[in-house]
């Protein structure tokens, strides 16, 4: 495992530092949840793995997925690292983007990273990560009312955007989806979406 120790984490950004130009990839999403995120030592390893990473390619993307309320000790770690000292936001993390895809809701949870040190006391998030770099989360199945009303909270919170789970990949050749995690929230399937209500998004995002 690449968190396992600091030594195996430094390997592994060199890894991954290759990727772009590998699979034509920008960046990383550290997903790393429950069980896994809170093994000993992993928070600080993940950390280091992130540091080497942005040194080895300071151009990649990296992203932290996060739970509404902070609860995973590697993501916390990777989240509260994005600061220096003094508070000023360092740019570890390029964003993070809330797993809470229920309707709009992921807006409830925002002060929760945007306005961490606001919160109370022992409160485990301590770095304040910029509003445009605060993502929210939605389901790929949300209704067009729910997509449209995200996107102007987003427009009117300087949010960073919209985080689908999620749209199937099509395969061209077969006109049908490639992968598919299942149907229930994919927004390629979903009866109540169409495209053109995340086109709308899109448009009153920007």
């Amino acid at each position: 495992p690449f968190l396992a120790t600091p030594e195996a984490a430094k390997a592994m950004a060199q890894e991954v530092a290759t990727w772009p130009e590998k699979y034509g990839c920008d960046g990383i999403d550290m997903d790393i949840e429950s069980g896994a995120g809170d093994a000993s030592g992993v928070g600080s390893n993940v950390v280091v793995f992130m540091q080497a990473l942005r040194e080895a390619n300071p151009d990649m993307i990296i992203t932290q997925p996060v739970f509404g309320y902070p609860q995973v000790a590697a993501e916390n770690a990777a989240t509260n690292a994005a600061c220096d000292a003094d508070g000023s936001f360092n740019g570890l993390i390029d964003s993070v983007g809330i797993m809470v895809y229920e309707g709009t809701q992921a807006l409830d949870y925002v002060k929760n990273y945007a306005e961490a040190t606001d919160q109370w006391d022992g409160f485990p998030i301590t770095c304040d990560i910029p509003s445009t770099g605060v993502i929210v989360g939605m389901g790929g199945n949300a209704a067009e009312s729910d997509i449209l009303s995200m996107a102007d909270s987003v427009k009117a919170g300087d949010l960073g955007g919209i985080m689908v789970w999620y749209a199937s990949v099509i395969d061209a050749d077969k006109q049908d989806v490639a992968f598919q995690y299942g149907p229930t929230d994919d927004a390629t399937e979903s009866k109540d979406t169409t495209g053109g209500d995340w086109a709308e998004a899109l448009t009153r995002m920007e």
